[in-house]
Order: C-alpha cells, then sequence, then structure tokens
C-alpha cells in the first residue's frame, strides 16, 4: 500500500477530508490534496505530525512502491547525522525520493542516507558519511535487550541519530568512531524510541 492511500485510508477511518487535515497542520490544501492523489509525498516532520493525528507510528507511512518498470523501490529519507542528534531536515521538504530495494532486503524497510563519521572506523565494519543504511521499522514497543549490539535508529524529539544501541544499565547509545572527544555515547532517556534497526548498509560516493 502507497503512502497516498494510507492517508486516505485514515482519513476515512477517522472521518475526516483534506481540508480538514490540512487545516489540522497548518499547511494549505493543495499539499495535502497531492498527498492523497500520490503526486507528492510528505516531509519527515509531517509525517510525524500525520502519525499524532492518526495515532499510530510514523513507520506505518514508510510505504514501498513499485515503478512502471516492475522494480521494487523504498523511500529515501535524508533523516539523521552519525554524530550528536540532529534535525529531520531534506532539501526538498515535500518530495520524498526512491531507491531500489537491494536484493535480500526485506520489501518493508525504508532507507536513509548518512552524515557525520560517528560511526566510521578504520578497522571492522564501518558505516561511513555517504553512505545508504537500509532499516527495518519498529512499530510498538520493543524489549530493549533484543535491541543489544544493532545499529538503530534512534529519535529524540525532532531529532535523530545512526548508532550502536547497547544493552545496560542504563542502556545507551555508542558511535563506532573511538575519539570520544567528538563522538561521546548518548544516553537513552524515556524521551528516546527507537524508530529502526539497520539490516544492510551501502556505500554511495
Amino acid at each position: 500500500m502507497q503512502i497516498n492511500e494510507k492517508i486516505n485510508q485514515l482519513m476515512a477511518k477517522h472521518g475526516t477530508n483534506p481540508t480538514q487535515l490540512a487545516k489540522q497542520l497548518g499547511l494549505s490544501q493543495p499539499s495535502v490534496f497531492g498527498w492523497c492523489q500520490g503526486k507528492t509525498a510528505p516531509s519527515k516532520k509531517n509525517i510525524i505530525k500525520l502519525a499524532e493525528i492518526f495515532g499510530v507510528e510514523p513507520a506505518f507511512f514508510m510505504s514501498d512502491i513499485v515503478d512502471e518498470s516492475g522494480v521494487k523501490k523504498i523511500p529515501l529519507y535524508e533523516w539523521v547525522q552519525a554524530g550528536t542528534w540532529t534535525d529531520f531536515c531534506q532539501s526538498h521538504p515535500d518530495d520524498v525520493a526512491f531507491i531500489e530495494l537491494p536484493y535480500g532486503v526485506p520489501e518493508d524497510c525504508f532507507a536513509v542516507k548518512v552524515r557525520g563519521h560517528s560511526m566510521t572506523r578504520m578497522s571492522d565494519r564501518s558505516i561511513c558519511e555517504g553512505s545508504i543504511v537500509f532499516c527495518k521499522p519498529i512499530c510498538g514497543i520493543i524489549n530493549p535487550e533484543e535491541l543489544n549490539h544493532k545499529v538503530v535508529i534512534a529519535q529524540y524529539r525532532d531529532c535523530a541519530t545512526l548508532k550502536e544501541f547497547i544493552y545496560d544499565t542504563p542502556c545507551f547509545l555508542a558511535p563506532w568512531n573511538p575519539d570520544r572527544a567528538l563522538y561521546p555515547n548518548l544516553p537513552v532517556s524515556d524521551e528516546v524510541r527507537i524508530v529502526g534497526v539497520v539490516v544492510a548498509s551501502q556505500l554511495f560516493l
């Protein structure tokens, strides 16, 4: 199911329409009508607002599509920085790009472009700036112990970061870069929510 179909489904379920939804979001009617018709897609910030309005997880809207050639594609977001917490931002806020789904990556994944160097290291596995990571969305509650030593996308308020989740007392998010002066561990508070687990990565230079 594509993003516009999910938005239309939720509007019908909640008895609202594009005009009312645009007012709730503080946006113009043409913007929301464009989403409903599948001509454009909501920005990441608006996905979060839609999730709050309809009472669903943001991952619900991370839909996959099939283009005219039959190639499976998934959303590509510029959400996270491999460093400290950073805003959800992208160059064109109402135009979500799509990327071809690599072989072996689950169809319900979404893709994220990585910036920053906190997950870069000289030895072992590394996620360099410019990489694309493919993430399995997390909907609902998950046992933190199941996330131990997994690379995750964590959300804190309107910001997100890419780190390794460490199950401990207390839990924390660990960078792979050994320079702790520049890249410290980040504590996992009650306000931090894990929105995706990395299942694959590719380097795009």
